[in-house]
């Protein structure tokens, strides 16, 4: 008979598992059961959809720019916009026609680019390295700045990484298999991407310093699979070339413009570039740490094997190769370099670290748990903290954010009630600011069609004729300059000038509560163009 001072079997039980839970035999049984690499990569891409797409689509107050310039360009579909190729604002179109217009698409969108991104790292890394460090380099990917809270930008940047990625995958694979068809799906692809931005030329570039380098380009199969692949290329974006022919603003000179300010030095155009060497460093800063924080625990790399050989080439040349071009042809012909832009260069970054760097390392489960841990923790932190500041990173050099506030739903009626109040006739056309405009473009659904007022083209896209004979109503979060002879005047406070008819509301609930609204109506006896 057992006294009361004797071990019942469920205590000593329980003091066993206690036991093993403080020597750590529960790490194994746990990595085993969760650090599945697809499962890890799959929780990862719901991570950056919830977080990057849905919640912030809810919760950031103050969306970029770049995304409010694609709602204003989706409200009708073209073959040449002015500004960049077409084929991000057909995606917000086509989204638009399906689920109708909305700025928490941009958010959705951009977080999908990312996630897109991701899983084709994983799916074309897998069979080349296997499945654990395929994984491995995925994971320390989405830790690019690029792939995070880059995505919060909707524009060109990020919808070309996609496309930058799967045009490198299929030209691997053209190369791998010299197959007709993998040249014309990497013509294809290439195509896509220089709808995306032009900025593709340099990883094209990058492509034939690999072929020089790998001596391909004496081989007659590699020429006759290019030839394919330039027909394709041009097949592809040969409407939107043509019609940009009849384009008020070409890209190309947007681009021009953009590479070589008037009202920068070269000095200041230099300064740029090593600006952008820094952006980028820091860009890639946290996966890089990342990383060298589980090579402390993670077993190396066979130092040689056939395989690691014929991937080291590819992934240094093609990797680093647009980085370097962008820093030494924009050192020597003195252009102009945005910290944003680049976004492609390190998609194949986290690829090279794993699998073809000196440092390259195996990926036990128990990295990839902690990879899996610490990235997800990285974007967490990251949303919650560009969340709180309204949707960008806090800056000292600034002493207020940059971003506001969207207008509330309310100001598309009160714009409809002032030009009512003015014009029997239909609206067709209202002026605004990028940020105003987005909002008010939503609630109107494109009808009527609202242009950015401060867009340079702007007299090509509403001419004056057209603005006379239909009528438009400016709309304004800040108060016009009404006398020309200030400092401070400037083309877009001639808007609100006679015969305009000011007004102004007031919200005292939600965002710039104040916004001026002036209205042109129609010129007696003008006919509005049809269609309109």
């Amino acid at each position: 008979m057992r006294d009361a001072l004797t071990p019942q079997p469920a205590r000593l039980g329980t003091r066993r598992a206690l036991g093993r839970v403080r020597a750590g035999a529960w790490r194994p049984r746990l990595a085993a059961r969760w650090a599945n690499p697809w499962r890890l990569v799959l929780l990862l891409a719901f991570v950056q959809i919830a977080l990057w797409g849905v919640l912030s689509a809810h919760l950031i107050a103050a969306p970029q720019n770049d995304s409010l310039e694609q709602v204003l360009l989706s409200q009708e579909f073209q073959l040449a916009y002015g500004k960049h190729p077409p084929l991000p604002t057909w995606l917000l179109y086509g989204v638009n026609q399906l689920f109708g217009a909305s700025i928490g698409a941009t958010h959705l969108l951009g977080a999908l680019c990312s996630v897109a991104t991701l899983l084709l790292l994983y799916t074309w890394a897998r069979p080349l390295i296997g499945a654990s460090r395929a994984a491995l380099a995925t994971l320390l990917a989405s830790g690019v700045e690029f792939m995070s809270s880059g995505t919060t930008y909707f524009n060109h940047n990020t919808v070309q990484l996609p496309f930058a990625l799967l045009t490198i995958v299929l030209f691997h694979r053209a190369l791998t298999r010299t197959r007709r068809v993998d040249w014309a799906l990497l013509g294809a692809a290439a195509g896509l991407m220089l709808l995306v931005k032009f900025s593709a030329v340099v990883l094209f570039a990058a492509f034939a310093l690999y072929l020089v380098w790998t001596r391909r380009l004496r081989e007659p199969r590699t020429l006759r699979g290019l030839a394919l692949a330039a027909l394709v290329c041009a097949a592809v974006v040969a409407p939107h070339f043509i019609a940009a022919l009849d384009a008020p603003t070409a890209s190309g000179g947007y681009a021009a413009q953009s590479l070589y300010p008037d009202h920068l030095d070269r000095i200041q155009r230099l300064k740029s570039v090593w600006n952008f060497a820094i952006s980028h460093a820091a860009k890639v800063a946290p996966a890089l740490l990342i990383f060298i924080w589980l090579r402390r625990r993670a077993p190396p790399a066979a130092q040689r094997s056939e395989q690691a050989d014929a991937l080291r080439p590819f992934l240094t040349i093609v990797g680093f190769a647009p980085l370097l071009l962008t820093l030494g042809i924009a050192t020597l012909a003195g252009a102009f370099l945005l910290v944003g832009w680049g976004t492609t260069f390190h998609v194949l970054l986290t690829f090279w670290l794993v699998a073809a760097s000196p440092w390259a390392v195996q990926a036990p489960r128990r990295v990839l748990l902690r990879a899996a841990l610490a990235c997800i923790a990285l974007q967490v932190t990251t949303w919650s903290v560009l969340t709180a500041n309204g949707g960008a990173f806090p800056n000292l050099n600034r002493m207020k954010p940059y971003l506001t506030a969207l207008p509330p739903p309310e100001l598309a009626q009160a714009v409809q009630d002032a030009w009512a109040e003015h014009s029997g006739s239909k609206l067709h056309h209202v002026i605004s600011d990028v940020r105003t405009g987005a909002a008010l473009a939503v609630a109107f659904g494109g009808v009527p069609r609202v242009v950015d007022g401060r867009r340079g083209d702007f007299e090509a896209v509403l001419p004056s004729a057209v603005a006379h004979a239909c009528g438009s109503v400016t709309v304004a979060s800040s108060a016009p300059v009404a006398d020309p002879q200030s400092r401070h005047y400037a083309a877009w406070d001639a808007r609100f000038a006679a015969p305009t008819v000011l007004s102004v509301v007031e919200f005292h609930h939600a965002g710039p509560g104040k916004f001026y609204i002036g209205v042109r109506a129609p010129a007696p006896g003008a006919i509005c163009p049809t269609g309109l």
